[in-house]
């Protein structure tokens, strides 16, 4: 999403608006820079006039040379990059965050998706897990698989722990899988005892 913020002369207003949304089916600095800079020559948005940019701390938006805000400054050199005030809240709040229930249940959560991730046998557990609990029961959800939990993007953090949450009875039984006969492994077992207890389940709905 493009949004603009400006000085408006009759108003004597700092104004900020929303643009448009512009598909991509690439996230690297160059792509994204591009889709800025045509939007801008598109519109007749004079660069000259841009005199700063903000977005998250990526690397492919805030690297300092084929970062979207350093090709963006090639083309705007007035154009200072500003780290997104809402994405540096979120990673305060990420760091800082004082209620140790909601902290443990992250912790748990990523530890989680960490450990399919980390094997192909596990993901490919759980996949059939999920394929056999969305064939066996009416179900609210067509996720098929875990999100990462995102330091710096703080709506995907949100969509993560949700599609978590939708898929957390096939999440249980694989993790139960693992617990016994030639799959047995201890980290599932913590694990499973992790999120089957009340105080994470409650956590994870907050």
């Amino acid at each position: 999403s493009l949004s603009l913020r400006y000085y408006d002369k009759k108003t004597n207003d700092i104004r900020e608006d929303f643009l448009t949304f512009i598909e991509t089916v690439s996230c690297t600095g160059e792509t994204i820079a591009n889709i800025i800079l045509d939007y801008l020559t598109t519109h007749n948005l004079p660069f000259d006039n841009c005199v700063g940019q903000a977005y998250d701390g990526g690397s492919n938006m805030a690297g300092i040379y084929r970062g979207c805000q350093a090709l963006i400054k090639l083309k705007c050199p007035d154009a200072e990059y500003y780290h997104c005030s809402n994405h540096c809240l979120n990673l305060a709040l990420v760091d800082s965050c004082s209620i140790s229930q909601i902290r443990n249940m992250m912790g748990t959560i990523k530890k989680i998706i960490n450990f399919f991730k980390d094997s192909p046998k596990r993901m490919f557990a759980l996949r059939s897990e999920i394929t056999d609990y969305q064939g066996e029961y009416i179900c609210l959800t067509n996720k098929k698989r875990l999100l990462s939990l995102c330091d710096t993007r703080w709506v995907d953090r949100n969509t993560s722990v949700e599609t978590f949450l939708e898929l957390y009875i096939p999440i249980v039984n694989t993790l139960d899988k693992f617990r016994y006969g030639t799959l047995k492994d201890s980290t599932a077992e913590q694990l499973y005892h992790a999120i089957t207890n009340f105080q994470h389940i409650i956590s994870t709905c907050i």
